[in-house]
């Protein structure tokens, strides 16, 4: 699952940086990519030329270089595809956790939206401390994967749990929950994301305000629970590089309907976000219309991909909705539900200020055949969560 991935290697400043060598050489094993970002108190434990001569890649400290040259977190976070924070000392757990941006490190960290391992190490007396283990809880119910200490000899001279893993068995840990023991793992989901294009001549199109940041986020968590995800996505500025995301990119609401077609009938879960245009126009312009022209625009309904997929699907498939409405909120959604075959709906309502489109929070509503379970205002990485968590459920 890592071969010939790139993985960013964060040391902070911890004894147990010694070990970070070994770290580098397990993952050239797998022909990874490593990068390492090194803190400035990690420099006390491990050599930064020996970290560059065995990663092939120049060691970043601090963020501005010689006060010429800036190390970019944003690039950093972009180009990898795993992240592993070993060892993660206890002062870097309490700014990973409150976002203190005081390296380049947890800049990098801020940044990043994909797979984070992070491996504590100190004392057993810290490491046991309720401050530690509420940071830990904490970094784990945002989606982040520790690597637990080891009992052991530690540098204080004491024995306990407080001893980074081993080497090997933390690159163990992270090949073993990316490839197989995680809720979704073995299954393919389809997720349309994103606005439809609908063409009126050479220049013009309809379309909406949609983004595609809900489905996006919803494509990374599904990726990020195990599964197989095409996300086929319509114009739009969102960036995705995530590890078992396949993205498809269209314009129309028509090629998003081809490319589903094609994945629908082995997809085990589909999520269908777009906000497909509902009209496309009957005869488009072969060239840009003039300003002084007085035109008439004829209208035809588009393709609904929803309800002409969900008609078909199997017993063992599992269809989500998306419905956005103004009024009558639940009793609509539940007819959309019902018409369209879903397993159950997610309900956005424009009454909500500050949410769905051109934002970067939702409040949502799951509707399903029993249950209407409703969330407050959350970010739409946070919504995502709570959608993907109500599939493994419902699955």
């Amino acid at each position: 699952m890592i071969n010939g991935k790139n993985v960013l290697l964060g040391i902070s400043g911890s004894i147990a940086a010694y070990k970070t060598p070994y770290i580098v050489r397990e993952l050239a094993n797998y022909d990874c990519n490593v990068k390492v970002i090194l803190t400035k108190d990690a420099t006390n434990f491990v050599s930064e030329l020996t970290l560059s001569v065995l990663s092939k890649n120049k060691v970043n400290i601090e963020m501005v270089t010689d006060g010429k040259s800036w190390n970019s977190h944003v690039k950093l976070a972009e180009w990898a595809d795993v992240f592993l924070i070993a060892p993660a000392s206890s002062k870097t757990l309490s700014n990973l956790v409150s976002g203190k941006c005081e390296n380049l490190l947890i800049a990098t960290f801020l940044s990043y939206n994909s797979f984070v391992f992070i491996a504590p190490a100190m004392d057993s007396e810290m490491n046991e401390h309720v401050t530690t283990r509420n940071n830990i809880k904490t970094l784990v119910s945002q989606g982040n994967f520790i690597i637990e200490s080891e009992y052991g000899q530690l540098a204080s001279g004491l024995s306990g749990f407080g001893r980074l893993s081993e080497p090997k068995k933390i690159i163990d840990y992270v090949i073993k929950t990316l490839s197989s023991d995680l809720p979704l793992s073995g299954t393919v989901s389809l997720v349309t994301a994103g606005p439809t294009r609908e063409s009126i001549d050479s220049v013009r199109y309809l379309s909406n305000r949609s983004t595609g940041l809900m489905g996006l986020s919803i494509a990374k968590e599904l990726a990020r629970n195990g599964s197989k995800v095409y996300l086929i996505l319509g114009p739009s500025s969102q960036i995705i590089n995530y590890p078992n995301v396949n993205l498809i990119s269209i314009e129309s609401g028509y090629e998003m309907y081809k490319e589903a077609l094609k994945i629908f009938n082995k997809a085990d879960i589909c999520i269908f976000s777009a906000a497909v245009s509902d009209y496309k126009i009957s005869n488009k312009f072969s060239r840009k219309i003039k300003k002084s022209a007085f035109i008439n625009l004829e209208l035809e309904k588009n393709i609904d991909i929803a309800k002409e997929l969900c008609k078909n699907k199997n017993e063992n498939q599992l269809c989500v909705g998306f419905a956005l409405e103004d009024s009558n909120n639940i009793v609509n959604a539940r007819k959309k539900m019902k018409d369209k075959n879903f397993n159950f709906i997610v309900l956005n309502s424009l009454e909500n200020k500050d949410s769905c489109f051109e934002s970067f929070k939702n409040k949502i509503t799951i509707i399903d055949q029993n249950n209407t379970i409703s969330f407050d205002l959350k970010s739409k990485k946070s919504v995502a969560k709570d959608i993907v968590q109500h599939i493994i459920k419902t699955k």
